[in-house]
């Protein structure tokens, strides 16, 4: 459907529906630049890269959330943080199922979204939320690249750092013993990508100082269940954060998906 037609047939059922906003769910520039060109009221763009969107609120996604359903709910309760939308109306969601072009419709009754596992792992728990989104991004991108051509894990802890540590002992030397560097710093990301080639899982604290690399968690796994087939770093990260408050976030050398844990169990995946 052209940008006419789709233009006439959102505005034909927003009218029958009294619907008043109308989120649409984009990958990227040509997307955008297709929804800047339609005319109605009440666009709400939700992606997850970093766009410049003119005349219309954005929501930035923490990273690609691949379930749909957790997706529109971690929109639907930004939406409603920010004032976009209220807690008793009806929305329209607009995605691509398939396709190039915008090709499924939803009808929502706001109130009756659950709360997000990830909204609520980014806004409620004590790490902030774009280093999680951060440490989420560049597991994403080790599973992608590798390291010299060949499949990597890695295991990323974030938050209540002084636990962890309690939690867990030195494999081998740390790199960021007394150091006080943030993981956005510029040349942390290419060090740690250096670093995951060995065995440990990285420490962060909620503000995204790197406390250690090269970590052994020796905590129990008592009480731990995972889906058959994950191996070692998932139980780790299982039972570490069962028994810290922080997060896990781990890359499978496996299949190269990132998995998130929280309170002993997975939160989510992605890849």
């Amino acid at each position: 459907m052209g940008r006419m037609g789709m233009e006439e047939a959102l505005k034909g059922i927003i009218n029958s529906e009294g619907i008043k906003n109308t989120l649409f769910f984009i990958d990227g520039e040509e997307d955008l630049k297709f929804l800047e060109c339609l005319k109605m009221e009440g666009k709400v763009v939700v992606g997850y890269e970093d766009l410049d969107v003119k005349h219309s609120p954005f929501l930035k996604l923490p990273f690609n959330i691949e379930d749909r359903e957790e997706a529109i709910n971690f929109a639907v309760w930004d939406c409603l943080e920010k004032g976009i939308l209220n807690g008793e109306e009806k929305i329209l969601c607009v995605f691509k199922t398939g396709s190039d072009v915008f090709n499924t419709l939803l009808f929502l009754d706001v109130s009756n979204v659950p709360k997000s596992k990830i909204y609520d792992l980014l806004k409620v728990d004590g790490a902030d939320a774009d280093v999680i989104s951060y440490v989420v991004d560049l597991a994403m991108e080790l599973g992608w690249e590798g390291i010299k051509g060949e499949s990597v894990g890695a295991i990323f802890i974030v938050g209540d750092s002084t636990r962890v540590m309690k939690f867990s002992r030195p494999i081998s030397y740390n790199p960021f013993d007394k150091n006080y560097v943030n993981i956005k710093d510029t040349g942390i990301r290419s060090m740690i990508k250096e670093f995951a080639e060995l065995d440990g899982a990285f420490v962060i604290s909620g503000k995204g100082e790197m406390i250690a690399a090269y970590r052994y968690l020796d905590v129990s796994t008592e009480g731990i269940e995972i889906p058959k087939g994950l191996g070692a770093r998932h139980i780790a990260a299982a039972a570490i954060t069962k028994n810290t408050r922080a997060i896990a976030i781990v890359l499978s050398e496996t299949d190269e998906k990132v998995r998130i844990f929280k309170g002993g169990k997975i939160l989510t995946e992605i890849g």
